[in-house]
């Protein structure tokens, strides 16, 4: 199986000076994304993204983050192959 993964950072989506989405850059990422898949139709793209401003007191409040990273890096482990490539946007 030959995955990527993509973390996208919470405050690229909501930055937290503002009080609304990025739409912009949500765009652009979802351009880029489509663009990958194209040129990789062989790759599996998993997409990881952080709440911004507008996740982080529910997550907390919850403990919804410790919960779904336990999960997620079990899953990874499983499943991912060794070597992964971390893309800095």
């Amino acid at each position: 199986m030959n995955i990527r993964i993509l973390k996208i950072g919470g405050s690229l989506l909501a930055p937290k000076d503002t009080s609304t989405l990025d739409e912009n850059f949500m765009q652009n990422c979802a351009s880029q994304l489509a663009q990958f898949q194209h040129i990789h139709p062989d790759k599996q793209l998993v997409l990881l993204h952080g709440g911004g401003w507008v996740g982080h007191r529910p997550a907390k409040e919850y403990g919804i983050a410790h919960a779904v990273r336990r999960e997620i890096f079990a899953i990874l482990e499983e499943k991912a192959e060794s070597s992964c490539t971390t893309i800095r946007v």
